[in-house]
């Protein structure tokens, strides 16, 4: 599997001091496909950025693809059509793992195409249907991985990030297991942790900044912040500008 889910994430020494958020942060959670959303949360981002001082930096908690119908262009929007004075930052959601795993080992992982994985495949072009039903997975994996090569959706996805920490908050796609310091933490945690969570206190100096667990309104908690609203099930599409002097503010689009 890659990236091995058992492994510590260990990116930064207990010494080290984490870096501070400068300017403002405007982060968003799971658009799993849905460009549209995604083009009416950057407008009115991009209204709010021009009534603020300093760097604006956008960040992406993760599952970009899946589930809605226009995963290619959600990739080509933030690849490409960000405004380049911004500074951006994209982590890795469980669904952009899960379809690097699939791309590696096609059979093992051929849960992918359930997971909203057929639509993803239909937005670059390759039918995950033949005449006698779902084409064999490795067929699958090897035309998609083609044209995500094609398009340079592929290395953007294999680099995004597990976790961005620039205090008081530090960002991941799905939780942190409580007790743990931010090296200590696990990549499955990160990708996946769900009720193991939620409702303990995690222990960590900064306010942690998620995804992957749908609320019906942002969850805005003193030591956590929940962005996933639900996009892919009719629900708006959520994002949250943060500072490190002002509470966090919410931007959405239907």
């Amino acid at each position: 599997m890659l990236n091995t889910l058992s492994r510590l994430v260990g990116l930064r020494g207990a010494n080290n001091a984490p870096p501070p958020l400068l300017g403002t942060y405007y982060a968003i959670a799971d658009i799993h496909g849905h460009a549209a959303k995604l083009q009416a949360l950057l407008a009115k981002i991009t209204a709010d950025a021009a009534t603020q001082a300093g760097p604006i930096t956008l960040l992406c908690l993760g599952d970009y693809l899946n589930r809605g119908p226009d995963s290619a262009e959600v990739l080509q929007t933030l690849r490409t059509g960000l405004p380049p004075t911004w500074q951006k930052v994209f982590l890795r959601g469980n669904h952009e793992q899960k379809l690097l795993d699939f791309l590696q080992a096609p059979a093992m992982h051929a849960d992918w195409l359930g997971w909203g994985g057929t639509e993803t495949c239909l937005s670059y072009g390759v039918k995950p249907y033949g005449a006698t039903g779902l084409r064999p997975a490795a067929a699958l994996a090897a035309e998609l991985e083609l044209a995500l090569t094609e398009t340079g959706d592929l290395p953007w996805l294999q680099a995004t990030k597990l976790y961005h920490q620039a205090s008081p908050y530090v960002f991941v796609h799905a939780g942190v297991r409580p007790g743990l310091s931010l090296a200590q933490q696990m990549t499955e945690d990160l990708l996946y942790i769900r009720e193991d969570w939620l409702n303990r206190p995690h222990g960590l100096k900064d306010v942690v900044v998620f995804g992957h667990t749908i609320f019906a309104q942002p969850l805005l908690l003193p030591d956590r912040v929940g962005l996933d609203t639900g996009a892919y099930q009719n629900g708006p599409l959520t994002a949250a500008r943060l500072t490190a002097t002002q509470p966090p503010m919410i931007l959405q689009a239907t």
